[in-house]
């Protein structure tokens, strides 16, 4: 699954600070951060599919996607991680426009993605507009309807904005990596209901996920400074599939 937490014009430094874990199948062929061929983008590529789940711009816009876990959401064909792309590759009105167009050829997803000025929300949930934009302050989303307060939302949340209170004009990116690496489970009484075993929903609660075939593998931070300059970082996690840290300043 995945955990986006965001801050939205609410540092005076950083109009945009963005920190993200990526929870995937062990066995799924990733490629790390790069910046894509003949192309304006930063981003890992799952090899698979040929998408992404978070990207970057070199013009300092980003999106990334999470699954909707929810019982009953009709599958569509087309592959999640080419959301961000389409998003990245296109001025953001003609992208918004598209993607709600074709929103129901996607199985069920959320996206975030915007830049330091504006930032959107895009879903294929049934119910409520289908785009909205962010208001100022500090957001959290998983797989559920942003800001839907599960207790991993919640603590991701109050970890930015404990960060960003404690921070003025520099950001201390492993503070943020270490921020979203707790392994705590939700309290049984917490939890929430996506319709999969109650042991499984334990198991998922926490932000930083650890389980034999099934793992927190990477984490991204994507800033943008008020000056225009443009930070990504991605940190592998996963001894078996590659541990690392990888930058792109701009």
């Amino acid at each position: 699954m995945c955990l986006i937490a965001l801050a939205h014009q609410a540092h005076p430094w950083f109009p945009l600070v963005v920190v993200s874990n990526r929870d995937e199948f062990l066995e799924r062929p990733t490629k790390r951060l790069h910046k894509w061929q003949g192309e304006g983008i930063i981003a890992g590529k799952d090899l698979k599919q040929g998408g992404t789940w978070m990207g970057g711009s070199l013009s300092g816009r980003f999106a990334a996607v999470t699954n909707i876990r929810r019982p009953g959401m009709e599958a569509g064909e087309k592959s999640r991680g080419h959301l961000p792309l389409r998003f990245l590759r296109n001025e953001t009105k003609q992208a918004l426009e598209a993607v709600q167009k074709d929103r129901n050829e996607y199985r069920g997803f959320n996206m975030i993605a915007g830049s330091g000025k504006e930032v959107f929300y895009l879903h294929n949930h049934k119910d409520g507009p289908h785009v909205e934009r962010l208001t100022p302050g500090v957001h959290a989303l998983s797989n559920a309807s942003l800001n839907t307060p599960w207790p991993k939302v919640e603590k991701a949340k109050k970890q930015i904005e404990t960060l960003l209170a404690s921070s003025e004009n520099t950001l201390h990116p492993e503070s943020f990596f270490t921020a979203m690496r707790n392994a705590e489970p939700a309290a049984d009484q917490d939890l929430p209901d996506t319709g999969i075993d109650k042991q499984l929903e334990k198991q998922l609660s926490s932000m930083f996920i650890d389980l034999p075939e099934y793992k927190t593998r990477c984490q991204t931070l994507f800033t943008v400074r008020k000056d225009g300059k443009i930070t990504m970082i991605e940190r592998m996690t996963d001894a078996r599939t590659g541990t690392g840290r990888y930058e792109w300043h701009v």
